[in-house]
């Protein structure tokens, strides 16, 4: 199940990636958070029991006709693997620098 936030024009929204639709699980229950990084926290045998009901119901709108959000409105940390900083510089054809610019 790939979670997701989405603007459809009525403001962001949560929701499920089917294939090339996005499952609008909002407008199948709207008891459920609007933010989905608070359904993480939750029971997730309960969550996806939940939302496994609702996905089936819920209205589906193509994701061409929809703008992604980042799947998280407040994040509470960002981790970034350094190892990657390097191959990508010298895709760029950049050298890697002691400290960071």
């Amino acid at each position: 199940m790939r979670l997701a936030r989405f603007d459809d024009g009525s403001g962001p929204r949560p929701g499920v990636i089917l294939g090339d639709t996005i499952a609008d699980v909002l407008a199948a229950d709207s008891s459920l958070p609007h933010d989905p990084g608070l359904w993480l926290g939750a029971d997730r045998r309960c969550l996806g029991e939940r939302l496994g009901a609702r996905v089936d119901s819920a209205p589906k709108l193509p994701l061409a006709d929809v703008t992604l959000l980042s799947p998280l409105a407040r994040p509470g940390k960002i981790l970034a693997v350094g190892l990657y900083f390097a191959f990508h510089s010298g895709e760029m054809g950049r050298s890697v620098t002691a400290i960071p610019a």
